[in-house]
């Protein structure tokens, strides 16, 4: 696999077929954007059904602290509380940006 350049939005990955990666989000392909569009409105659209006004503390434990590997480890234990927070905010923002790319890996599979 050639190393991604930091200039380069793609990433290839040569395989039985080739497998491209786009890591611009933008909206240049408008008949992609209208399936979303209709996707959101036929299905489930979050700007519409989640109530954005709740205030939500990001460092709190979104979810258990047993899902982090180094939990209950002596390493767990060294920690500060600063640390577990970072470590709960780093843990979640890996774990929605797997679930994101593997959307992503996903979408390209069935086009």
């Amino acid at each position: 696999m050639d190393r991604l350049r930091a200039s380069q939005p793609t990433e290839t990955f040569r395989v039985p077929q080739d497998v491209t990666y786009n890591w611009e989000y933008d909206n240049t392909r408008a008949q992609l954007v209208r399936l979303y569009e209709h996707a959101k409105r036929d299905q489930w659209d979050g700007n519409k059904r989640l109530d954005w006004s709740i205030d939500v503390d990001p460092q709190s434990e979104l979810v258990s602290d047993l899902a982090i590997g180094i939990y209950g480890t002596p390493h767990w234990d060294r920690l500060t509380p600063r640390e577990i927070e970072k470590l709960r905010h780093e843990t979640i923002t890996w774990q929605l940006s797997q679930f994101l790319h593997g959307e992503q890996g996903a979408m390209l599979a069935c086009a």
